[in-house]
């Protein structure tokens, strides 16, 4: 019987991860080193690593013909666009600062980016590699999601605690919808249901009453859903430290900064960086 513990990855693990329309096939993003795992989702047999060629890897998405795999290098501020029959990568598309959030239309033949660093949403013209930002707010945008037909697409700014809407037909932007201090995590499902999730409760509590949580958040960024009915909901652990405090040091011959108790994108480049120049003799 298969085991995902026999997924090795190396040290630093995998950051994020899609899946084929077939459920066959696994991507796994590695910031550290600018590379893409591809997993078989029913044996978890790693079958191959493949180089992104940028710089600090992080959000992936397939081409709809899931031939072309597009990976966000936040620090190098481009695209790999890799070709996943040979394994390389055709070309690195320079693009915003920090991208994050990738959207490519069901023609193949855009791709949205949401860039982090200056909260700016851009369109890549994929024929001829021509970029237009539409919109900069000088904030953190983050999470990009489109409808069911490509006719729209969402993106919500972290930092200025909106949520903006893309029509593709035109590229016209448009505030959506303005959030808590922190916006959740949107997305839609498959069959059009509305996902909203995020951090509900930092002590152990109840699915109903995290969920019960969500929905007041929900009904606060989108008050027309204050009569919608809450179909399904599901709840997971963030890991703590026993005295909730980060730790660094080192442990047989690996230096280490973890237990950031779910504020590590706050505190982790900080500690990232003390650790750097400490193992540089700093």
């Amino acid at each position: 019987v298969a085991d995902i513990k026999q997924i090795k990855l190396g040290a630093p693990g995998a950051v994020e991860l899609i899946f084929t329309t077939d459920s066959r096939r696994d991507y796994s993003s590695q910031m550290e080193t600018a590379s893409v795992y591809e997993i078989d989702a029913r044996t978890f047999r790693v079958k191959r690593q493949i180089a992104g060629k940028g710089s600090w890897s992080k959000v992936l998405t397939l081409s709809p013909d899931e031939r072309t795999l597009y990976l966000a290098n936040w620090v190098s501020d481009d695209i790999s666009e890799i070709n996943l029959r040979s394994g390389t990568v055709r070309r690195l598309i320079p693009t915003v600062d920090t991208p994050r959030g990738l959207y490519p239309t069901p023609d193949g033949r855009r791709l949205y980016v949401a860039g982090y660093g200056r909260g700016e949403i851009a369109v890549i013209d994929l024929d001829s590699y021509r970029q237009e930002v539409l919109l900069r707010t000088g904030g953190a945008m983050r999470h990009l999601v489109g409808d069911a037909k490509g006719e729209m697409v969402y993106a919500d700014d972290m930092a200025e605690a909106v949520v903006y809407a893309v029509d593709t037909g035109t590229n016209e932007v448009r505030e959506l919808a303005t959030g808590d201090k922190n916006p959740n995590t949107i997305d839609l499902s498959p069959d059009g249901r509305v996902l909203f999730g995020g951090r509900a409760s930092m002590w152990p509590t109840s699915i109903a009453r995290t969920a019960e949580i969500l929905r007041r958040s929900m009904v606060r960024v989108h008050p027309q859903l204050a009569s919608a009915r809450v179909e399904y909901a599901w709840g997971g652990k963030v890991a703590f430290t026993f005295d909730r405090m980060p730790h660094v040091g080192r442990a047989d011959g690996v230096t280490y900064a973890t237990g950031c108790c779910g504020s590590g994108v706050a505190i982790m480049p900080w500690l990232g960086l003390r650790v750097a120049e400490w193992v540089g003799g700093g």
